[in-house]
């Protein structure tokens, strides 16, 4: 199995309502680059089985941009993916997926990181960054484990923009 993560687009610094952080959502800014990694996906033909979000709106919204790029399946809320959250509990929910090839997770730093740390390394002491929108590909043989995955691919937002650059999208 492969496993996206990607960590949410550029978001509001606090919620208009005062809904705290669950609330915030993603600004004008977030949406396209949230779009933009989606066509980058999509450049690729291979799409995700399964879209899993973290409850938080500004994940579901990035989750669900990229989602509508590639014409893939309902987003799917994982409690395991919000940001105080054990990734052992992400890596546990992971292993007993059935069936699947390629799943996208949407969540926050510095879960995230630390997340995928554990995937490869089976530690969450390797520091490893996500900026906004960044993807992370990890690659299993069987099903997912701590230590057992192996890094296929890193993409920062940035290259994303240059690349569109170069092909004139």
């Amino acid at each position: 199995m492969d496993v996206w993560l990607m960590r949410h687009g550029i978001a509001e610094d606090a919620a208009p309502s005062g809904g705290g952080d669950f609330a915030r959502k993603l600004t004008d800014e977030g949406r396209e680059k949230s779009r933009a990694m989606g066509r980058a996906l999509a450049a690729l033909e291979a799409g995700p089985d399964a879209i899993f979000s973290s409850p938080l709106v500004r994940a579901l919204q990035t989750a669900e941009a990229v989602r509508a790029v590639l014409d893939g399946p309902e987003v799917v809320r994982w409690e395991s993916l919000e940001p105080s959250a054990d990734p052992r509990a992400a890596t546990a929910a992971l292993a007993g997926l059935r069936g699947m090839k390629r799943v996208c997770l949407v969540g926050h730093e510095p879960h995230l990181g630390r997340l995928a740390s554990h995937l490869l390394t089976g530690s969450a002491a390797v520091r490893i960054e996500f900026k906004k929108t960044a993807l992370l590909a990890v690659s299993f043989i069987g099903p997912p484990a701590a230590g057992k995955g192996t890094l296929v691919g890193f993409v920062a937002p940035g290259w994303v923009r240059r690349l569109a650059e170069v092909r004139g999208d």
